[in-house]
């Protein structure tokens, strides 16, 4: 299965590649999406926890579950796609300032390409150049402050998530001992508990039992893992937050994505479009302002009196 296609790497991309290079990206690329479909699936089975505890409800729960699942497989999807900007000086420039890409597309070039096959070839030989001017590998430089504050919001919404997954999988872990304290709790004759919260907080609801935690607060049951787990706890989150973050320190730290032959094929395949696109638009507008010149030139005092409009075409 190519699971690279997820993240918006098209085959295309692969045909300039050798069959060794194209292979090894493909499962780059596609550990990647495995990976953070395991972060997804992490993510919806502890939002299933919280919402089981909450709404004391299997189906809403899962329907919980399942959506956030969702949101956080497209949002990981989405940091991958804005992590692939290129880091080749060169690639960069020609990327990001677009005039230096449409140098060469004077308004005379551009009405040269008249036929499909014309802009084909123009196109194809800026991609051969673009891709033998970037075959060497020269990497852009970039403060530390930019990239930082590039990255923040990224990695802060990453920590939030890893830090929500995190408690829900030590309250699924450690349900067992939470019931446990939870019982004690209500047994003991040294710690007196409020008739509120025993009928409202430690009792299920009429006729019905507790689901996996015999508690209604989720915030009770935190507390709990807290006081149970103490400094582990903080470990076993650092251990979830490592992993919710292994996508982006990968995309920003590994070679293979830096430096990897897709990343210029991406871009590459990108200025081809936009160079398509503005040829397109260009000669539009060319030949509209000389229709209109001509238009112009012919009108008499009459159609300027009666403000005659320019037909449709």
């Amino acid at each position: 299965m190519e699971l690279y296609k997820q993240i918006g790497i098209g085959p295309g991309i692969f045909e300039t590649l050798t069959t060794d290079e194209a292979d090894r990206q493909k499962k780059i690329y596609s550990r990647l999406v495995i990976f953070i479909s395991v972060t997804s699936i992490l993510a919806a089975f502890s939002m299933f926890l919280f919402a089981a505890i909450v709404f004391q409800s299997y189906l809403i729960a899962l329907l919980t579950g399942v959506f956030l699942g969702l949101v956080m497989y497209n949002f990981q999807r989405l940091l991958i796609i804005a992590s692939l900007s290129p880091q080749d000086e060169l690639l960069y420039l020609n990327w990001i300032d677009k005039k230096r890409e449409f140098e060469d597309l004077t308004d005379a070039k551009v009405m040269e390409l008249q036929s499909k096959a014309d802009r084909e070839a123009f196109l194809t030989d800026k991609k051969i150049a673009i891709r033998n001017a970037t075959a060497n590998f020269n990497q852009r430089k970039t403060g530390f402050v930019n990239q930082f504050i590039g990255k923040l919001m990224f990695v802060l919404i990453l920590v939030l998530f890893g830090i929500i997954v995190a408690n829900g999988l030590e309250l699924f872990l450690f349900r067992g001992q939470i019931n446990e304290s939870i019982d004690q709790l209500l047994q003991s004759k040294e710690v007196v508990v409020d008739p509120w919260s025993k009928k409202y907080i430690f009792t299920a609801a009429k006729g019905k039992e507790f689901l996996l935690i015999n508690s209604n607060s989720l915030l009770v049951d935190l507390e709990f893992l807290s006081r149970g787990l103490g400094y582990w706890k903080y470990l076993m989150d650092f251990i979830v937050l490592i992993i919710f973050l292994f996508p982006i320190i990968l995309l920003n730290k590994s070679a293979e994505f830096l430096k990897g032959p897709v990343m210029r094929e991406l871009v590459v395949q990108e200025l081809r479009i936009t160079n398509d696109h503005y040829i397109l638009s260009r000669r539009f507008i060319l030949i509209e302002k000389e229709e209109y010149v001509k238009w112009l030139s012919n009108r008499s005092y009459a159609d300027f009196y009666n403000r005659t409009k320019r037909p449709n075409r």
